[in-house]
């Protein structure tokens, strides 16, 4: 018999280069492994496991698999019987993201900000409030998000992530563009961050320069499927039916998004699929 732990440091290897494909497939060697391993009958055993299916779950999130990220966090919380406050977290973060993929999303972010609502505190528990905070204002619960926000640091930069969020859905677009745009100017690759920006130049009726900024998210971050999913709105929005089913088609070969599969079925019988972005998946949905 081995050992599973070089596939998990290999596997981690990967994933701080960025190369998720690869480490996510390391992952899930380790825990195919597992059974046939030095550490099924060991007393750190469980804790091996749980580590790999721990970093297989964060995997799937950065591959936009928000899913399968909810099946393997949700496998481990269930098979232990401590609740590592990392998983809660990435659990609850993957349920945030995956609740935009649904015709209806409010049962899923009541399970999400349920799992934080006993967290054990963690290293940054400023990161599980502003999770919590943008969950509340997605639940139009603005007062209580509001609440939350005041209790992070002024010099976090979640704050300015989670006030742009609020003044979003209070239509306060100027005030949403400031604060995003001080921490883009801080953090120029933060992925949420420009997807916030590309939402309320959507939420202005700008849908160009939103297309733009979600455009240029998905050339930081290829696999940010969220992202895809706001181009294809906006895309609609446009009048690029066309365009709008290739992205839409790429999505849905990622993550089960029965939002996604709603839209397709009503464009498709519209259009035709030739349109600028080619026949091709992702790659060419970056261009």
């Amino acid at each position: 018999m081995a050992s599973i732990k070089p596939f998990i440091i290999q596997g981690v290897q990967l994933f701080r280069y960025g190369n998720y494909e690869k480490a996510h497939e390391q992952f899930r060697n380790a825990t195919a492994f597992f059974q046939q391993s030095d550490e099924a009958n060991s007393p750190e055993g469980v804790y091996v496991y749980i580590d790999a299916m721990r970093w297989q779950g964060v995997t799937e999130i950065k591959l936009g698999r928000y899913d399968e990220a909810i099946r393997t966090l949700k496998h481990v919380i269930e098979n232990t019987n401590e609740k590592p406050p990392e998983v809660v977290y990435y659990l609850s973060l993957a349920r945030y993201y995956y609740s935009f993929f649904l015709d209806y999303k409010t049962p899923t972010l009541m399970e999400a900000l349920e799992g934080l609502k006993n967290i054990r505190p963690i290293t940054d528990m400023e990161k599980v409030t502003a999770l919590r905070a943008l969950m509340l204002t997605e639940l139009w619960e603005l007062d209580e998000a509001k609440r939350l926000v005041k209790t992070i640091r002024p010099t976090n930069p979640l704050l300015h992530l989670v006030w742009a969020h609020i003044f979003r859905f209070e239509n306060m677009f100027k005030q949403a563009l400031t604060e995003i745009d001080s921490l883009i100017q801080a953090e120029p690759y933060n992925v949420d961050a420009l997807v916030e920006k590309g939402l309320i130049l959507k939420g202005m009726g700008l849908y160009g320069d939103a297309l733009l900024t979600l455009e240029s998210t998905v050339k930081v971050d290829r696999y940010n499927t969220l992202a895809m999913l706001f181009i294809a709105e906006v895309l609609e929005l446009l009048g690029r039916r066309k365009d709008a089913i290739i992205v839409y088609t790429v999505i849905d070969k990622e993550v089960y998004s029965p939002l996604v599969k709603t839209k397709l079925s009503g464009l498709i019988p519209q259009a035709n699929l030739q349109s600028q972005y080619g026949q091709s998946p992702r790659q060419q949905v970056q261009k």
